[in-house]
Parts: C-alpha cells; sequence; structure tokens
C-alpha cells in the first residue's frame, strides 16, 4: 500500500525506489529481491484491482438470475468502487500507460476480461429483444468510459453522493439501452366507429 499510495500523490514517475523502501522501513536492496523496478509494482497494483473488479462484476452480473437488474447491480458496483478503491483506480485509468511493453499486453488482456464480461451480458440482452439493436461494443466502450470519468470529477466532499451518481448514472445507461415496451392498445388508440349502413329503402 506504500507503493500504492506514493504513486497516487506524487505520481509514478516522481516516486521512486528509495522512496517505496524508505516507507516500508527496508532497504532497495530488499525491495529489488522481490520486484525488478517500479514497473513491475505498478503492474501488480494494477493487475491486483483488475482481478478484484473481475470478480466483483461477475458476481453481480449472476447475483439474480434477472439479466437486465444484475448489469444495472454490476454497473453500480463498479462505480462505487470509487469510494473504497480512489487510489487504485487513478492507477488503473492514468498512471498505466506509464508502464514498459513488458507489462503493457499483460494490462490489456486484464483489461479487456472486464469488457468481456459486459459485452458477454449486453450482447444476450440485445438477442432477447430485452435492448435496443446496437452494436454490443459500442454501448460497453461508452458504458466504461462514464464509469471510468466518474473518478475525475468525482469528489467525496461535493454536493453529490457517490450513491445517487451511482444509480443516476445506471438509469441514464438502461434508459438509453433497453428497448421499449411493447405498445398496449387502448380505447383511445381504436379507429373511431362507422355509424351502420341503412337499407336503401329505410333512408329518408
Amino acid at each position: 500500500m506504500v507503493a500504492r499510495d506514493l504513486f497516487f500523490t506524487h505520481g509514478f514517475a516522481s516516486a521512486s525506489m528509495r522512496d517505496i523502501a524508505a516507507g516500508i522501513g527496508l532497504t532497495q536492496a530488499a525491495i529489488y529481491y522481490h520486484f525488478t523496478g517500479k514497473d513491475e509494482i505498478l503492474f501488480a497494483l494494477v493487475d491486483a484491482f483488475t482481478q478484484s473488479l473481475h470478480g466483483i462484476l461477475l458476481r453481480a452480473l449472476h447475483a439474480s438470475g434477472d439479466p437486465v437488474e444484475d448489469l444495472r447491480r454490476a454497473v453500480r458496483a463498479h462505480i462505487l468502487l470509487s469510494r473504497t478503491h480512489f487510489r487504485e483506480i487513478k492507477l488503473v485509468t492514468e498512471d498505466k500507460k506509464l508502464l514498459g511493453p513488458a507489462y503493457t499486453e499483460r494490462v490489456r488482456q486484464r483489461e479487456l476480461s472486464i469488457y468481456a464480461l459486459y459485452r458477454e451480458r449486453v450482447a444476450e440482452l440485445i438477442a432477447a429483444g430485452l435492448c435496443r439493436p446496437l452494436a454490443p461494443s459500442v454501448v460497453v466502450f461508452n458504458m466504461l468510459a462514464m464509469i471510468n470519468f466518474i473518478f475525475q470529477w468525482y469528489r467525496p466532499d461535493g454536493q453529490l453522493q457517490l450513491e445517487d451518481i451511482a444509480d443516476q448514472t445506471v438509469s441514464l445507461l438502461t434508459r438509453g439501452l433497453l428497448a421499449d415496451p411493447p405498445a398496449v392498445a387502448t380505447r383511445s388508440s381504436k379507429p373511431p366507429m362507422r355509424p351502420p349502413t341503412l337499407p336503401r329503402g329505410d333512408r329518408k
């Protein structure tokens, strides 16, 4: 956690292995015994968070058996992580791009596993006629962009509570995604009745 906090506070580029060692109370040599450098430490933090997020979403997406409600549940849980894992989300959304090529592809594969969870559910909903006929990739990439961007502007001491932000974001996403319910015929929608035609002899 010392490395995480240093990366968050000072930035990955500015934090040094010496700072990490001092924060933990170890020598630099002891740190290098476990990690080859800052890149490996950052990757370990990003990887651990991404795996944890994958587990949270997987459980949420299969919580009730209602595919629409479980999608709402997953998005809400994802957003609420901004309260408890604010620092990790910053590392994942911003600092991961500073990783060297040895770790970039491994991070991308982890991120694809998150994308795949959402895409599979959205594709299921579209196939079942519960969602608008949209491209699942367009839906999921926009969904993830909205979720990840909340970290940029949410402030715990702001006017909006994170629960309210989560609820409103879920409502916004699902209202744009879900298919319109089938129209129900009402009396007002029926064509007006025509008067009966009288036989010629009865007409005046």
